[in-house]
Formats: structure tokens, C-alpha cells, sequence
């Protein structure tokens, strides 16, 4: 404390808010793949899908395939 520092030139400092749509999107652009969230989309995409194809076997086994006597 009580130090003095010259910078020569000016210093611009810009604070902005964690909601803002641009630090939102800066976030997500450099910190792709250094968090978990594609993974929690990728797992929501796999879920749905297997669902839907748990529905459709369902289907072809209780409504599509005939008895054979």
C-alpha cells in the first residue's frame, strides 16, 4: 500500500455483468469442452433416443408381430 505506479499510458478497464448475452457466449466459446455441459446435452440426446427406441420395440412386439401356430 501507498505505492506508485505509472502506467505511461491509460489503463481502460471495462466491468460487465455475468448476464450479458456476449460474456454468455464469449464463456461458452472458450471454455468448450473444459466443463461438463456437452456432456449433460449429449447424455439428454442419447436419453431421448433410447426412449424412443424403447417405445418402438415395444410396439413391434405387442402390436406388429403375429403369433405363428
Amino acid at each position: 500500500m501507498g505505492r506508485y505506479y505509472d502506467f505511461e499510458k491509460e489503463v481502460s478497464v471495462e466491468i460487465r455483468s455475468a448476464l450479458d448475452p456476449y460474456m454468455v457466449f464469449a464463456y461458452t466459446r472458450d471454455n468448450l469442452g473444459a466443463d461438463f455441459t456437452m456432456f449433460y446435452y449429449f447424455s439428454i440426446i442419447l436419453g431421448v433416443i433410447s426412449v424412443y427406441g424403447f417405445i418402438t420395440t415395444m410396439y413391434f412386439c405387442c402390436f406388429k408381430l403375429t403369433k405363428v401356430d
